[in-house]
């Protein structure tokens, strides 16, 4: 699975690139996740609850590089900048994962033109372009494969940054699941959403 898209952004003192996760990112991925699901805003699954290993994550990136609808993609330190001079007194992050999206396929023929989105950012980058830039890279992957018509997501509704990017990008609110999620006895809706690529041709 290849894509010749290579999007870069920099934000003082970070920059980075999004390219696609391989098999030899399973360990720096697990790692990546541990951190990401101690916030329990981040996932429907508490970190305990995750079976996070390197053979697992290296099963699930294999699969999604061999179905021809997955997808799973990085956003890692750009080098190009971390060799320059800009980035002397920044520290050590060259192994480090600023962001993961996933597109999850599906084996039913019925529903095989559509994938399930999965996207997080590490929490002290957000609000940095780190999921805009994932989102975009998705979407024009999903869009060159003239398979994927359809990418769905969900979201807690308390997740304002998060609906504002999606609502942002086209996505539209499909359902809502009240008091679906309930965190230290606090409920709060799924919204789920969802961009419909047939339609927004049509609609064009």
């Amino acid at each position: 699975m290849t894509s010749t898209i290579d999007k870069s952004e920099t934000h003082p003192p970070i920059s980075f690139r999004i390219r696609e996760a391989t098999v030899d990112d399973a360990a720096r991925l697990v790692n990546y996740l541990r951190g990401i699901l101690k916030d329990p805003m981040a996932s429907i699954a508490d970190l305990d609850e995750m079976a996070l290993d390197s053979f697992r994550e290296r099963e699930h990136l294999r699969k999604l590089d061999i179905n021809e609808n997955g997808l799973g993609i990085i956003a890692v330190p750009d080098l190009n900048y971390l060799d320059s001079e800009k980035f002397q007194n920044s520290g050590n992050i060259r192994g480090e994962i600023f962001g993961f999206l996933t597109l999850e396929p599906t084996r039913r023929r019925k529903i095989k033109h559509v994938v399930e989105l999965g996207m997080s950012v590490r929490q002290d980058l957000r609000g940095r372009g780190v999921g805009k830039l994932l989102l975009e890279y998705a979407e024009t992957w999903a869009a060159r494969t003239k398979r994927i018509e359809k990418i769905v997501l969900n979201v807690f509704s308390d997740n304002e940054a998060a609906l504002k990017l999606y609502k942002n990008a086209g996505y539209a609110v499909e359902g809502i699941l009240v008091d679906q999620i309930k965190i230290q006895g606090k409920y709060q809706d799924l919204i789920l959403m969802a961009k419909n690529f047939r339609r927004s041709k049509h609609q064009g």
